[in-house]
């Protein structure tokens, strides 16, 4: 093992234009629950516990909160997996853990949508 070298691997978010413009509906939920998300744009996996927030907190509207509980659960085991397949170096299937978080989040921004 190196003493002054490590190997880091990361997610990084890569947004077609930015969070705000491609997942609009939920970024405007995330950001009255924290403002941060207003100027950061994390990788959707790091968005994940805030979802679960949402569908958690007594003060967002009940039908966002029923909607994020949903899939709260599905995103939270999938980014657990996500994590455990990096740790082990499974890039691939970590690839493929992020592709489908991909799609379990534009469902539930086409959910969230159906509200406004």
């Amino acid at each position: 093992m190196s003493r002054f070298q490590q190997i880091r691997v990361r997610v990084e978010a890569h947004y077609a234009k930015s969070l705000a413009k491609d997942f609009p509906a939920l970024h405007g939920r995330i950001c009255k629950l924290d403002n941060r998300y207003l100027q950061h744009e994390p990788p959707l996996m790091e968005l994940v516990p805030v979802v679960a927030r949402l569908g958690l907190d007594p003060h967002v509207e009940p039908k966002t909160r029923q909607i994020a509980s949903r899939w709260a659960g599905r995103l939270e085991a999938l980014e657990r997996q996500a994590q455990n397949n990096i740790a082990s170096w499974l890039l691939a299937a970590a690839e493929q853990d992020l592709a489908r978080m991909d799609e379990l989040f534009m469902e539930l921004e086409e959910a969230l949508a159906e509200l406004d």
